[in-house]
């Protein structure tokens, strides 16, 4: 009698196993795009994208896919490169020695809301939901490197996007090429 028990308690766990089993299929493309930037210097922007798709093997339910890319940036191979990871290059600014890197990023923010029209009474639930915006960033490039660049290294470092907008209309602008996935309401 036990066995019996045992055998349809292990044949009703398998079978839910099977049922919920996915299929998980990748597809990763990279792209790449050449330019030359306002400085006179060749521009090569890579991006790699990468869709992953899970479905139910017997039900083929689908049960959400994922999209992630990552983008790169070079400037003449040894003179400029930038790894922005999920951020999306949009423009450098070439003031004199000075560089800076416009581009977007999604970030997830938490909004609390609350029952607003609750009785002062009453107590008031306040939910935390996350919600995604598109944030503008910009680095500055810092090049401490000597010695014909063999010695030192290059770092980006974060700015105030103020920054960006107050120098653009005395600097060279270049529009770096992109799939323009995220976009925002600024100029």
């Amino acid at each position: 009698m036990a066995i019996g028990k045992l055998v349809r308690l292990s044949f009703v766990y398998l079978g839910g196993v099977s049922l919920s089993a996915c299929t998980c299929e990748t597809v990763e493309r990279d792209y790449v795009w050449h330019a030359v930037a306002a400085n006179g210097m060749p521009l090569v922007v890579e991006k790699s994208d990468r869709i992953t798709q899970r479905r139910g093997m017997l039900t083929n339910t689908d049960y959400g896919s994922t999209h992630t890319f990552t983008y790169k940036l070079h400037m003449d191979t040894d003179y400029l490169t930038w790894y922005g990871g999920d951020s999306e290059p949009k423009n450098l600014l070439f003031c004199g020695e000075q560089i800076l890197l416009r581009s977007l990023r999604k970030r997830y923010v938490p909004m609390i809301t609350s029952d607003a029209g609750a009785p002062s009474s009453a107590t008031t639930t306040s939910v935390e939901k996350p919600t995604t915006v598109v944030a503008e960033e910009v680095e500055r490039f810092v090049d401490e490197r000597y010695f014909w660049r063999m010695f030192g290294e290059t770092t980006w470092v974060r700015e105030d996007p103020s920054v960006y907008h107050q120098n653009k209309p005395a600097c060279l602008e270049t529009m770096v090429p992109n799939d323009n996935e995220l976009s925002s309401s600024q100029p």
